[in-house]
């Protein structure tokens, strides 16, 4: 299960959420403050899930992990697109998208589908979640893994 959050705009009142629209193993539920998979330990891939809105430019999100399933390599990739939810027809996994796309999978970093950083940040598909831990994705202590990315993302 994954939450994102940020603080609300306090200009706006807009805060990251996730948009309904989803693979179709995914679910965002919570009024879009988070999405989770229903059959986690059945089902791989096509858990595809984007916010509702752009983020503004130098807008930071936070994405928190509640629950993993350590059955599968691969499981958790995070990142931004030109996309917009309502007009992406959701590919099985966003590493097969091959425009506007910027993402983590693993410990690289992905442009469109081809890896550009090898051995970025911690390795996503070994993030651990026990009792009373609840790691986050904020990579502050990472050099930025894109630059020059169009807006919106």
């Amino acid at each position: 299960m994954f939450s994102c959050s940020v603080p609300s705009d306090e200009d706006t009142g807009e805060a990251v959420l996730f948009h309904p629209s989803c693979g179709t193993y995914a679910q965002v539920i919570n009024n879009g403050r988070t999405a989770h998979r229903p059959n986690a330990a059945d089902d791989f891939n096509n858990g595809v899930v984007l916010t509702r809105r752009p983020l503004k430019p130098n807008e930071m999100f936070e994405v928190r992990l509640d629950r993993c399933v350590d059955k599968w390599a691969g499981s958790l990739e995070i990142g931004v697109t030109t996309h917009p939810p309502t007009d992406l027809e959701y590919p099985s996994t966003m590493t097969n998208v091959r425009s506007g796309t910027w993402m983590m999978t693993g410990n690289g970093v992905m442009h469109n589908g081809t890896t550009i950083i090898d051995d970025y940040g911690q390795n996503l598909d070994r993030l651990k979640v026990r009792a009373g831990l609840l790691p986050n994705f904020l990579f502050c202590d990472y050099p930025p893994a894109a630059n020059h990315c169009p807006s919106p993302v």
